[in-house]
């Protein structure tokens, strides 16, 4: 079995050559017997796709892919008209996996704390606040830990700008703290909202991440990821949160 273009072809070795041979010459050593109905399948998908996709001058840049982001969380459109218009094609987290990958989360999160009273489920602010509000619901009940939730507020155009957050400092001294967000790309939100924290003393200072990338710029790693992707630098990853469940697109 060959997964490309998010299709599984069925190919039958016939024969192993004893060097590379030409494109013309592989039907001898191999033969495709992917159903004609699954190639039929994917391309209905593939034309349904391109029909949806918005004509642009190009992929967007880092700035555009901002623009759109603020567009977006203003409240202007609905997220299930973005997905109707074309801007998620490519859908790289189910809501199911998402969903087993928090309650997953979540048992290692308290694994990691049984021996702790209090816990804080810290999240960045929006979508990774969505991450860690969804943790902390299943943490509490799973466990007896009391478990406070956290939210930080970081300027991700400017991260070393000043941090804040929704409880004091004195709230989360000497506990165990858990900061969420949903993608960590180079790592510099994350790093800097570590730093915050590590302003007063604490028992523990871990990093959950629904999905992790693999173009940290930073010293940072996720201690607890639902997936781990390898991506390249030009492509975005976008969660969209609607109705108490994710799923993750590449765009």
């Amino acid at each position: 079995m060959i997964r490309k273009n998010q299709m599984e072809f069925t190919i039958v070795v016939l024969d192993i050559p004893k060097s590379r041979v030409g494109a013309k010459l592989v039907e001898r050593y191999a033969k495709d017997i992917t159903p004609e109905d699954v190639r039929k399948a994917r391309a209905e998908i593939a034309m349904h796709q391109s029909n949806n996709r918005l004509e642009t001058g190009g992929r967007p840049s880092k700035k555009n892919r901002r623009d759109l982001m603020d567009f977006k969380e203003s409240g202007t459109i609905d997220p299930d008209e973005w997905l109707y218009l074309g801007m998620y094609n490519d859908c790289i987290l189910t809501s199911e996996q998402a969903e087993l990958s928090i309650r997953r989360i979540a048992y290692q999160i308290y694994e990691d704390n049984t021996k702790e009273d209090k816990i804080i489920i810290a999240g960045v602010m929006t979508n990774g606040n969505h991450v860690a509000e969804s943790i902390a619901k299943i943490l509490r009940s799973i466990s007896n830990l009391e478990v406070i939730d956290c939210q930080i507020h970081v300027d991700k155009k400017n991260p070393h700008a000043e941090i804040k957050t929704s409880i004091h400092q004195s709230v989360y001294k000497n506990c165990s703290v858990i900061i969420v967000d949903d993608v960590l790309n180079t790592g510099s939100t994350l790093i800097y909202s570590v730093c915050h924290f590590l302003e007063v003393p604490l028992t523990q200072c871990k990093v959950a991440v629904l999905i992790n990338r693999n173009h940290k710029k930073f010293p940072i790693k996720a201690d607890y990821k639902g997936i781990s992707l390898s991506t390249s630098l030009h492509e975005h990853i976008e969660i969209v949160f609607k109705k108490n469940t994710f799923e993750g697109y590449l765009t």
